[in-house]
């Protein structure tokens, strides 16, 4: 598997005395792999990793044979995430035989702010299709019986509270506009209607495809859904 250098992930935390306690408490150490070299199969692994390049150790004068017996890691502690300092350290990478390998530029650091909206199957391509598809029937349908976006209005708002609920949608569309469609298609066209569906929201969302007030009902219209 090749690696990712631009991966980015965003994690939610809960900010709490017990994640404090652990920021405290707890360090990072760091082993380093060569993701390009491949995997020695399970019968020959050795107590060597044939893809380990390091580790992030203490720099100390010790003996080779005390390294060996005893690795010691680098502990890069991440107390200072508690007061929002940034984590730039640069680590020593050193093999099983404590020869030099190079360095490692770690840099950490955090904010606060929203997690990104999850895709929702109402947000997918298909759906906006399907919702742009219906609107066009519906004005298929009102242009038919010679209606402006404002007279569309009025005759949606049946009980004339200057308001399209829920019943006056599904009543209009399945009753005098005859239309055949499914009530659960409705009522999820209904939802993504800008609320509550006032007038001026009506005509928002219908005028781009019904002529304003005043204007007969023509070809320029009919000719969008030909």
């Amino acid at each position: 598997m090749s690696p990712r250098w631009d991966y980015t992930g965003i994690h939610e935390i809960d900010y709490d005395e017990n994640f404090v306690s652990y920021l405290k408490t707890n360090v990072l150490e760091f082993m380093l792999v060569d993701d390009n070299v491949p995997l020695v199969a399970a019968a020959n692994i050795t107590n060597e990793l044939n893809d380990l390049i390091g580790f992030g150790r203490y720099i100390k004068k010790k003996t080779h044979q005390k390294l060996k017996k005893k690795k010691k890691f680098t502990r890069l502690s991440i107390n200072g995430l508690i007061s929002n300092e940034i984590i730039d350290s640069i680590i020593p990478i050193h093999g099983n035989k404590n020869e030099k390998r190079g360095t490692l530029h770690v840099k950490i650091f955090w904010h606060e702010g929203a997690l990104p909206k999850k895709p929702m199957p109402e947000d997918s391509l298909i759906t906006k299709s399907w919702e742009q598809e219906l609107v066009l029937r519906i004005c298929a349908a009102l242009r038919a019986k010679q209606l402006n976006v404002e007279s569309a209005f009025m005759i949606f708002d049946q009980d004339r509270d200057k308001l399209v609920n829920i019943h006056d949608f599904q009543n209009t569309l399945l009753g005098t506009l005859n239309l055949q469609i499914h009530k659960d298609e409705i009522e999820l066209l209904y939802q993504k209607m800008p609320c509550p569906l006032t007038r001026e929201n009506f005509i928002a969302v219908f005028s781009q495809h019904l002529p304003a007030p005043g204007t007969p009902s023509g070809g320029k219209y009919l000719s969008i859904f030909s």
